[in-house]
């Protein structure tokens, strides 16, 4: 056997090591899979927000981006101009909320000037794939030196459970700050499988925020409860998930398809990003279990 291969090999076993951890793990806190999250979402309606909820100031700048992105009838370039303005300024608020430090710099006039750092020098930003690498440009645009790592978590289509396929990390996360991006967040479990995984790598909650362009209030409080230090960062918080998709309402549909291209695929929620495959016509459809692409680690790992 070659070494490629032997390598090949011992990443794939510890991938399969990672996600048997994270799923005991979650299964042993008590953290429901998202079919029971979606409903028993309505137990979770009249509850007041956690302490650790930040919501940008909803001026009528922020709602006109929101009626642009939330219209069925904006078209994809539309979709993508102004989900983009939503990003950056959801980035500039969520990196306000980082601790500071004074500091004291000197002008070109020769002048002291007193003003602030971050007191975290690294930033790091993790991505749950798909939606979430949408929302990675904007972080290195307000933010040039922040590092880029990649969650992909997908549902099990015959018991609905979501499920870690792929994961790469900077070595050193556990001295950084993250910020877990993922464009919408309706049940919250991809979003507490995440976090399970930083956790697992040694970074601590108070060094965590999932930062979201929409959630679902359900959703908050599913991750508030199960993890009270991380911070939830949003640019709007609708209060109703449909029970038969998973969908947050009034929402915005699927971000993935709508930022992609692929808005005529049928997902079962917000937060799901089905592999797809091209059939003989040329066109799109789910894969099936028989498809090359339904296996997302082995698709991955030869890609």
């Amino acid at each position: 056997m070659s070494t490629y291969d032997e390598t090949r090999g011992e990443n794939q076993i510890a991938i399969d090591l990672i996600a048997n951890h994270v799923n005991r793990e979650l299964h042993n806190r008590g953290v429901k899979v998202r079919n029971e999250l979606v409903h028993r979402s309505d137990i979770m309606c009249d509850l007041p927000m956690p302490s650790t909820f930040y919501i940008i100031e909803q001026t009528a700048q922020v709602k006109y981006l929101h009626t642009i992105i939330r219209n069925k009838d904006t078209d994809r370039d539309e979709f993508i101009f102004y989900s983009k303005r939503l990003m950056r300024i959801l980035f500039e608020y969520a990196l306000s909320l980082l601790p500071f430090e004074n500091v004291t710099v000197e002008t070109p006039q020769g002048l002291i000037y007193h003003g602030k750092k971050h007191v975290y020098s690294d930033v790091c930003g993790v991505s749950i794939v798909r939606a979430g690498e949408c929302l990675e440009p904007a972080l290195t645009e307000v933010y040039k030196d922040a590092k880029i790592g990649k969650i992909l978590i997908q549902t099990n289509q015959q018991t609905g459970e979501p499920e870690l396929h792929y994961l790469r990390l900077p070595r050193d996360i556990a001295n950084t700050y993250v910020l877990i991006l993922d464009a919408t967040i309706a049940t919250g479990a991809a979003a507490l499988m995440a976090i399970r995984v930083l956790l697992d790598h040694n970074v601590p909650q108070e060094k965590i925020a999932l930062l979201s362009l929409l959630v679902s209030k359900q959703g908050v409080h599913t991750i508030a409860y199960a993890f009270p230090k991380v911070k939830i960062v949003t640019t709007a918080c609708d209060t109703q998930l449909d029970h038969d998709t998973g969908f947050i309402c009034p929402g915005l549909g699927n971000f993935g398809d709508r930022y992609f291209g692929t808005d005529f695929i049928g997902y079962s929620s917000d937060t799901d990003d089905t592999p797809t495959s091209i059939n003989g016509n040329g066109s799109f459809q789910p894969c099936t279990p028989e498809s090359p692409l339904s296996d997302s680690r082995k698709f991955l790992n030869e890609s």
